[in-house]
């Protein structure tokens, strides 16, 4: 557990000097927050159409308590407090998943060197993504009942699930996993939670009904594009790496104008993929068969679904790496399952065992391999810390932040206090 928490603070070394605020995070969460008066911060949902309570209750944080000068320390901090919960739920869970030393180390590193993680590495305007493997990894925990002691451990799971739910939606995409545990297990625990998830996809429901939503989301609805993005982005990229990826994807890319061509590749590689996770489940009990092929489905296609146009430019070995993160991570766990010891995986046959001990390994030595150079950064973007010496010195400097390349470019327009006397 230390380990993992070092690692992911040494990822790029010098932000623990320079540290950065990401896109969002600091143009609409913290610029939102700075120049609110009151709490009217934590109720808004800026341009996304949909709410991200943890994301304000930091960037309100942040704002009236953390000198301006040391805001992206709170900022990150408050990323890699969320990134370290699925490590702490894999090394002190009860799942059938994590019974041995080497069940939980091999999932911690899946969390940690699932390739091309960069775009979600502490930043809290990515915490969303983290939440939802955070759900995920909650349906495999057992829920029987237990002495009083247990009993703070199902609270603080409940508050997991409020916030994950009200942080974004990819949380909410697990919904129907929850109800179907809690028809299958009949325990009183995991109905709870179907609520808690439930109440959650209403309020954020309610948000999206009422709120605006960008005119590019949920269009492009055609079914060609999300088999491409699964073969791209959660087979290609985590077993390959970037060049198997974008290779499949330019060829992808030259065969679409070919008329009927791209749908029956589509059709074809939808087919195999699904045949291939059943396969990889089959010595899995029931159980954890629904939730690791329900988990990959509803993630992928209801962020298919959600991801803003252009869809057919994801299909790429680099862009929208958000939205296949908990997938990758779910893929290379059930790669793993092969490698059990106990009861769970004793239907495994020794041919699978070898075959799931390479996968396992070429997803996790490459991302270890890639893990430094695909956390998106540069040099040459600006220091926070001297952006808001000039600010202070003219109130009217629009401060740059992360990224500023590449054609995108972040400021934020911070209203007042009087420069030379700092907000606290």
């Amino acid at each position: 557990m230390a380990s993992a928490a070092i690692i992911l603070l040494l990822r790029v070394p010098y932000l623990l000097a320079e540290p950065r605020m990401w896109a969002e995070e600091g143009k609409y969460f913290f610029e939102g927050a700075w120049n609110s008066n009151g709490w009217s911060s934590l109720f808004e949902t800026y341009h996304f159409g949909y709410y991200l309570f943890y994301d304000n209750v930091v960037a309100l944080f942040t704002a009236r308590l953390i000198p301006l000068e040391y805001a992206p320390y709170s900022t990150m901090l408050a990323a890699w407090l969320v990134q370290l919960i699925p490590i702490a739920i894999i090394c002190f869970g009860r799942s059938e998943n994590w019974l041995t030393p080497t069940n939980k180390t091999i999932g911690v590193l899946a969390v940690l060197f699932t390739r091309l993680s960069g775009e979600v590495w502490l930043t809290t305007t990515s915490t969303q993504f983290h939440f939802c493997l955070v759900v995920f990894l909650l349906l495999l925990e057992p829920t029987a009942q237990c002495n009083p002691p247990c009993r703070l451990k199902y609270w603080s799971i409940r508050m997991l699930l409020v916030v994950s739910g009200l942080t974004g939606v990819p949380s909410l995409f697990l919904t129907p996993l929850y109800y179907f545990l809690a028809w299958k297990e009949k325990e009183r625990e995991r109905i709870i939670q179907s609520a808690i998830l439930t109440a959650c996809f209403i309020i954020q429901l309610s948000v999206l009904l009422l709120g605006s939503v960008p005119n590019d989301r949920f269009s492009e609805p055609g079914l060609v594009i999300y088999p491409c993005l699964l073969l791209v982005k959660n087979f290609a990229l985590p077993l390959g790496g970037m060049r198997l990826a974008g290779e499949i994807a330019w060829n992808l890319k030259q065969i679409k104008p070919q008329g009927g061509v791209l749908p029956a590749i589509a059709l074809l590689s939808f087919i195999a993929q699904l045949a291939f996770w059943v396969y990889w489940s089959r010595s899995l009990i029931a159980r954890l068969r629904v939730v690791f092929i329900g988990g990959l489905l509803l993630i992928t296609f209801c962020s298919y679904l959600c991801m803003l146009a252009p869809k057919w430019g994801a299909v790429s070995a680099l862009a929208g790496q958000r939205y296949f993160y908990v997938p990758n991570v779910i893929f290379v766990l059930l790669l793993a399952s092969s490698l059990r010891s106990d009861k769970t995986g004793a239907g495994t046959s020794h041919i699978k065992r070898i075959a799931g001990g390479v996968l396992v390994s070429l997803a996790i030595i490459g991302g270890i391999v890639d893990y430094r150079w695909t956390a998106i950064q540069s040099p040459a973007w600006p220091q926070w810390r001297t952006e808001v010496r000039q600010w202070r010195i003219d109130p009217n400097h629009l401060v740059r932040q992360w990224p500023d390349g590449w054609g995108m470019h972040w400021e934020l327009h911070l209203k007042g206090p009087v420069p030379s006397d700092p907000k606290p």
